[in-house]
């Protein structure tokens, strides 16, 4: 007789999802991706309609000619119009990879309080289902919401560590998927589920404590860079423009001087105090930019919270480079 083959189980596929799809799933935003793309290219459209039609009055009020205004029409529809879907579509992705940090920094945060009611829940003599459901609280919120969904995903026939999986993949978080795994395989293994979680739970608040003692011992760091580019940087700036500002009406007097049948000629400075306060104002903006990125890094361990640094270090950049602008010309003008 021919032995008989097993079959086997056929494991369902999971539906494929884009990029923008998971992007979408992870930062908690409940919108088809084709919505978006509507929105975005629409919204494109609508900003080339106003372009062009300021371009026409323009060109009217300036009498250009046709020539001029077929090649800047299609200029905008082409290259502008691309260059703009592109600039969405970065903004867009930019600002989901914000919403998904916060989304699992929010949830990591409750993460050790939650399994150690978990934890609690098993000593008592309940399920795992069951324990994760009852340990679920307000104040844990996001958090408590994916359980309900895990508990709900249980109740209609689904495998407890199916949906444990499914909650952890809707997450960018190695710390979340790393729990999830030794709770899925403490299940399967039949051991002590209770100790598991204390213990991962004991190991991220150690985790956090040692993070903030890292922190802690850069702080001298970020206080140097704060106060470089806050302080040194546009103060630097600022005398130097009030430098190119003299040494401008003083080749402007020697210039006048120097014509006279003299065998030397001296002309004016070249930069004016408006360029190169566009040039500082570009400066200060790349180096607060740059800093922000490097803070974060020292002490956060990612580049993601930069925002937060960002808007403490760009206004107070260029706010003291104005500052110190009027006060140092004032000072100079006293003198003069």
């Amino acid at each position: 007789m021919k032995p008989t083959l097993k079959k086997k189980k056929e494991k369902k596929a999971k539906p494929e999802r884009t990029k923008l799809g998971t992007h979408l799933m992870k930062a908690g935003i409940r919108m088809e991706k084709e919505r978006i793309s509507r929105i975005i290219f629409n919204g494109a459209i609508v900003l080339n309609m106003l372009i062009s039609m300021v371009l026409l009055i323009q060109f009217s009020v300036l009498g250009s000619g046709v020539f001029q205004v077929i090649l800047a029409i299609v200029l905008l529809w082409t290259l502008i119009f691309a260059i703009t879907i592109f600039l969405s579509w970065l903004f867009l992705f930019i600002f989901l990879d914000v919403l998904i940090f916060k989304r699992h920094k929010t949830m990591e945060e409750v993460l050790p309080d939650y399994l150690q009611l978990v934890a609690a829940n098993l000593r008592a003599g309940m399920g795992p289902d069951r324990a994760m459901w009852k340990a679920v609280r307000p104040e844990f919120g996001v958090l408590s919401h994916e359980i309900e969904q895990v508990a709900k995903d249980t109740f209609a026939g689904k495998d407890l560590s199916d949906s444990l999986k499914d909650f952890s993949d809707r997450y960018d978080s190695r710390l979340l998927k790393h729990a999830v795994n030794i709770v899925v395989e403490g299940i399967h293994a039949g051991s002590q589920l209770e100790d598991i979680l204390t213990n991962i739970a004991k190991n991220i608040q150690e985790g956090r404590t040692l993070q903030k003692e890292m922190a802690a011992n850069v702080t001298s760091y970020t206080i140097f860079i704060g106060f470089a580019v806050m302080l040194g940087g546009p103060l630097l700036m600022a005398l130097s423009k009030q430098i190119l500002i003299v040494m401008k009406v003083m080749t402007a007097g020697l210039s006048v001087a120097s014509s006279v049948n003299a065998p030397l000629t001296i002309s004016e400075v070249a930069i004016t105090p408006t360029d190169f306060s566009i040039f500082a104002g570009v400066t200060i903006t790349i180096t607060s930019f740059m800093s922000s990125l490097i803070i974060s890094m020292i002490l956060r361990g990612n580049t993601k919270e930069f925002f937060r640094y960002l808007v403490l270090l760009l206004p107070g950049s260029i706010g003291v480079f104005f500052g110190f602008s009027f006060l140092i010309g004032k000072l100079i003008a006293s003198f003069l």
